[in-house]
Protein backbone atom coordinates (compact mmCIF):
# COMPACT_ATOMS: atom_id res chain seq x y z
CA UNK A 1 0.00 0.00 0.00
CA UNK A 2 1.30 2.91 -1.05
CA UNK A 3 0.32 5.70 2.75
CA UNK A 4 0.11 8.92 -0.18
CA UNK A 5 -1.91 7.06 -2.78
CA UNK A 6 -4.85 9.25 -2.16
CA UNK A 7 -7.24 8.68 -5.10
CA UNK A 8 -7.22 4.58 -3.68
CA UNK A 9 -7.47 6.25 -0.19
CA UNK A 10 -10.80 8.17 -0.84
CA UNK A 11 -12.63 5.54 -3.67
CA UNK A 12 -12.13 2.63 -0.77
CA UNK A 13 -13.58 5.52 2.00
CA UNK A 14 -16.60 5.97 -0.40
CA UNK A 15 -17.40 2.23 -0.70
CA UNK A 16 -17.93 1.79 3.08
CA UNK A 17 -18.73 5.10 3.70
CA UNK A 18 -22.10 4.15 1.36
CA UNK A 19 -22.48 1.35 2.77
CA UNK A 20 -23.18 2.95 6.22
CA UNK A 21 -25.25 5.64 5.24
CA UNK A 22 -22.56 8.57 4.46
CA UNK A 23 -22.41 11.67 2.00
CA UNK A 24 -19.11 12.87 1.24
CA UNK A 25 -19.51 16.12 1.54
CA UNK A 26 -17.53 19.22 0.21
CA UNK A 27 -16.24 21.89 2.99
CA UNK A 28 -14.30 23.49 0.43
CA UNK A 29 -12.37 23.77 -2.47
CA UNK A 30 -8.64 25.11 -2.41
CA UNK A 31 -6.71 26.81 -4.98
CA UNK A 32 -5.35 24.20 -6.69
CA UNK A 33 -8.72 22.66 -6.77
CA UNK A 34 -8.41 19.87 -4.50
CA UNK A 35 -11.26 19.95 -1.62
CA UNK A 36 -11.34 18.89 2.00
CA UNK A 37 -14.14 16.26 2.22
CA UNK A 38 -16.39 15.51 5.05
CA UNK A 39 -18.04 12.17 5.52
CA UNK A 40 -21.52 13.02 7.67
CA UNK A 41 -24.89 11.36 8.32
CA UNK A 42 -27.62 12.80 9.19
CA UNK A 43 -27.26 14.54 12.99
CA UNK A 44 -29.92 13.12 15.37
CA UNK A 45 -29.67 15.35 18.34
CA UNK A 46 -31.19 13.01 20.80
CA UNK A 47 -27.44 11.33 20.43
CA UNK A 48 -23.91 12.48 21.18
CA UNK A 49 -21.50 13.49 18.66
CA UNK A 50 -17.61 13.11 17.98
CA UNK A 51 -15.81 14.67 14.92
CA UNK A 52 -12.47 12.70 14.00
CA UNK A 53 -9.85 14.33 11.45
CA UNK A 54 -6.70 13.38 10.37
CA UNK A 55 -3.89 14.27 7.93
CA UNK A 56 -3.67 17.89 9.12
CA UNK A 57 -0.05 17.29 8.21
CA UNK A 58 0.57 15.80 4.81
CA UNK A 59 3.41 13.20 6.76
CA UNK A 60 1.08 12.29 8.85
CA UNK A 61 -0.90 9.52 7.03
CA UNK A 62 -1.78 6.93 9.19
CA UNK A 63 -4.77 9.07 10.60
CA UNK A 64 -6.23 8.94 7.31
CA UNK A 65 -6.07 5.29 6.57
CA UNK A 66 -6.99 4.24 9.88
CA UNK A 67 -10.47 5.99 9.36
CA UNK A 68 -10.35 4.29 6.42
CA UNK A 69 -10.03 1.03 8.46
CA UNK A 70 -12.69 2.28 10.94
CA UNK A 71 -15.52 2.42 8.66
CA UNK A 72 -14.55 -1.12 6.92
CA UNK A 73 -14.70 -2.84 10.32
CA UNK A 74 -17.37 -0.51 12.05
CA UNK A 75 -20.47 -2.31 13.48
CA UNK A 76 -23.66 -0.66 11.90
CA UNK A 77 -25.16 -0.79 14.99
CA UNK A 78 -22.65 1.55 16.78
CA UNK A 79 -23.98 4.29 14.60
CA UNK A 80 -27.30 3.69 16.59
CA UNK A 81 -25.75 5.06 19.73
CA UNK A 82 -23.24 7.77 18.52
CA UNK A 83 -23.35 10.85 15.31
CA UNK A 84 -19.71 10.13 14.05
CA UNK A 85 -18.92 12.62 11.25
CA UNK A 86 -14.83 12.18 9.76
CA UNK A 87 -12.27 14.43 7.91
CA UNK A 88 -9.87 11.91 6.52
CA UNK A 89 -7.50 14.64 4.90
CA UNK A 90 -7.40 18.08 6.08
CA UNK A 91 -4.30 18.97 4.45
CA UNK A 92 -4.80 17.00 0.58
CA UNK A 93 -2.00 18.88 -0.76
CA UNK A 94 0.42 18.18 1.75
CA UNK A 95 -0.86 14.21 2.04
CA UNK A 96 -0.09 13.67 -1.69
CA UNK A 97 3.08 15.02 -1.40
CA UNK A 98 4.35 13.68 1.73
CA UNK A 99 4.98 17.59 3.29
CA UNK A 100 4.29 18.76 6.80
CA UNK A 101 2.61 22.36 5.33
CA UNK A 102 0.50 22.47 2.42
CA UNK A 103 1.06 23.48 -1.35
CA UNK A 104 1.51 27.32 0.21
CA UNK A 105 3.53 26.44 2.67
CA UNK A 106 1.19 27.39 5.69
CA UNK A 107 0.74 24.29 8.92
CA UNK A 108 -3.25 24.00 8.98
CA UNK A 109 -3.11 22.95 12.24
CA UNK A 110 -2.56 26.73 13.44
CA UNK A 111 -3.62 29.85 13.68
CA UNK A 112 -7.05 29.17 15.16
CA UNK A 113 -6.76 31.42 18.27
CA UNK A 114 -4.42 33.02 19.70
CA UNK A 115 -3.84 35.83 17.39
CA UNK A 116 -2.62 33.45 14.25
CA UNK A 117 -2.59 33.73 11.01
CA UNK A 118 -4.69 30.82 9.56
CA UNK A 119 -3.99 28.77 6.58
CA UNK A 120 -6.11 28.29 4.09
CA UNK A 121 -7.39 24.95 5.08
CA UNK A 122 -8.00 26.44 8.60
CA UNK A 123 -10.33 28.88 6.98
CA UNK A 124 -12.76 26.50 5.29
CA UNK A 125 -13.16 24.95 8.57
CA UNK A 126 -13.86 28.04 9.92
CA UNK A 127 -16.26 28.68 7.48
CA UNK A 128 -17.62 25.86 8.25
CA UNK A 129 -17.59 26.23 12.19
CA UNK A 130 -21.66 26.39 13.13
CA UNK A 131 -22.12 22.73 11.58
CA UNK A 132 -18.49 21.11 12.86
CA UNK A 133 -19.24 22.65 16.31
CA UNK A 134 -22.74 20.21 16.06
CA UNK A 135 -20.76 17.33 15.18
CA UNK A 136 -18.10 17.87 17.46
CA UNK A 137 -21.15 18.88 19.98
CA UNK A 138 -19.00 15.58 22.85
CA UNK A 139 -15.24 15.04 21.24
CA UNK A 140 -13.03 16.08 18.61
CA UNK A 141 -10.36 13.38 17.88
CA UNK A 142 -7.48 14.58 15.40
CA UNK A 143 -4.97 11.85 14.31
CA UNK A 144 -1.66 12.92 14.30
CA UNK A 145 2.22 11.71 14.11
CA UNK A 146 5.94 12.43 15.13
CA UNK A 147 7.75 11.64 12.47
CA UNK A 148 10.50 11.76 14.47
CA UNK A 149 9.33 9.70 17.89
CA UNK A 150 9.28 6.07 18.34
CA UNK A 151 7.46 6.82 21.15
CA UNK A 152 4.16 8.20 21.71
CA UNK A 153 2.15 10.87 23.86
CA UNK A 154 -1.08 13.16 23.55
CA UNK A 155 -2.28 16.56 23.76
CA UNK A 156 -5.70 16.83 25.63
CA UNK A 157 -8.05 19.23 26.66
CA UNK A 158 -11.45 17.90 28.74
CA UNK A 159 -13.44 20.00 31.62
CA UNK A 160 -13.63 18.48 34.68
CA UNK A 161 -10.18 18.89 35.31
CA UNK A 162 -6.95 17.12 33.02
CA UNK A 163 -5.86 14.69 32.82
CA UNK A 164 -9.43 12.75 33.62
CA UNK A 165 -11.66 9.60 32.20
CA UNK A 166 -10.63 11.22 28.61
CA UNK A 167 -7.06 11.89 28.69
CA UNK A 168 -6.37 8.41 31.09
CA UNK A 169 -8.26 6.52 28.33
CA UNK A 170 -6.21 7.81 25.47
CA UNK A 171 -3.17 7.23 26.94
CA UNK A 172 -4.01 3.37 28.44
CA UNK A 173 -5.04 2.47 24.75
CA UNK A 174 -1.54 4.13 23.00
CA UNK A 175 0.11 2.39 25.78
CA UNK A 176 -0.86 -0.93 24.10
CA UNK A 177 1.32 -0.25 20.93
CA UNK A 178 3.76 1.92 21.91
CA UNK A 179 6.10 2.77 24.65
CA UNK A 180 5.77 6.52 26.61
CA UNK A 181 7.93 9.44 26.52
CA UNK A 182 9.58 10.85 29.78
CA UNK A 183 7.64 13.25 32.26
CA UNK A 184 8.56 16.77 32.07
CA UNK A 185 9.32 19.43 29.23
CA UNK A 186 8.66 18.14 25.71
CA UNK A 187 8.57 20.80 22.89
CA UNK A 188 7.91 23.39 24.98
CA UNK A 189 5.37 22.29 26.90
CA UNK A 190 5.26 19.51 29.99
CA UNK A 191 4.03 16.10 29.49
CA UNK A 192 2.99 13.31 32.54
CA UNK A 193 2.20 10.46 32.04
CA UNK A 194 2.67 10.73 28.15
CA UNK A 195 -0.03 13.44 28.46
CA UNK A 196 0.23 17.27 27.21
CA UNK A 197 -2.89 18.85 28.87
CA UNK A 198 -4.76 22.21 28.32
CA UNK A 199 -1.84 23.41 26.14
CA UNK A 200 -3.32 26.54 24.06
CA UNK A 201 -1.07 26.21 20.93
CA UNK A 202 -3.64 27.79 18.32
CA UNK A 203 -4.68 24.18 17.10
CA UNK A 204 -7.85 23.46 15.81
CA UNK A 205 -8.50 21.25 19.11
CA UNK A 206 -7.58 24.11 21.14
CA UNK A 207 -10.29 26.25 19.13
CA UNK A 208 -12.66 23.64 19.54
CA UNK A 209 -12.10 22.99 23.30
CA UNK A 210 -12.15 26.75 23.73
CA UNK A 211 -15.68 26.91 21.58
CA UNK A 212 -17.36 24.35 24.06
CA UNK A 213 -16.47 21.26 22.94
CA UNK A 214 -15.76 19.03 26.28
CA UNK A 215 -13.17 16.53 25.19
CA UNK A 216 -10.81 17.37 22.03
CA UNK A 217 -7.55 15.61 21.97
CA UNK A 218 -4.53 15.72 19.40
CA UNK A 219 -3.09 11.90 19.69
CA UNK A 220 0.57 11.57 18.62
CA UNK A 221 1.91 8.43 17.33
CA UNK A 222 5.55 7.72 16.37
CA UNK A 223 6.34 8.16 12.52
CA UNK A 224 9.41 5.55 13.39
CA UNK A 225 6.78 2.71 14.18
CA UNK A 226 5.48 0.49 11.02
CA UNK A 227 2.31 2.32 9.25
CA UNK A 228 0.26 -0.75 9.97
CA UNK A 229 1.19 -0.49 13.50
CA UNK A 230 -0.14 3.12 14.02
CA UNK A 231 -3.20 2.35 11.96
CA UNK A 232 -4.17 -0.07 13.88
CA UNK A 233 -3.24 2.54 17.04
CA UNK A 234 -5.53 5.12 15.53
CA UNK A 235 -8.51 2.78 14.80
CA UNK A 236 -8.33 2.01 18.98
CA UNK A 237 -8.38 5.01 19.93
CA UNK A 238 -11.17 6.46 17.64
CA UNK A 239 -13.21 3.52 19.63
CA UNK A 240 -11.89 4.42 23.18
CA UNK A 241 -12.89 8.32 22.45
CA UNK A 242 -16.51 6.59 21.23
CA UNK A 243 -16.12 4.62 24.58
CA UNK A 244 -15.34 7.62 26.94
CA UNK A 245 -18.04 9.77 25.00
CA UNK A 246 -21.02 7.32 25.78
CA UNK A 247 -19.99 6.43 29.80
CA UNK A 248 -19.81 10.12 29.92
CA UNK A 249 -23.66 10.50 29.05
Amino acid sequence: MNPRDYQFLFDNIAVHAHRLGYTMLSLGRLPNGDHIYCLVRPLNDKKPSMLTAAAFHGEEPAGAWAILKFLAEADPKLFDKINLTFIPVVNPTGFKRGKRLNLWGENPNDGFVHHGKLSKEGKILVQNLPELLLRSKNCFLSLHEDDDESRFYVYTFETGGCPGAFTNALVATESQFFPSIPNGLWKDAYAYESAICQHCDGSFEDYLYHAGVPYTAATETPGLRPLGERVDADVALIHTAVDVVLRSL
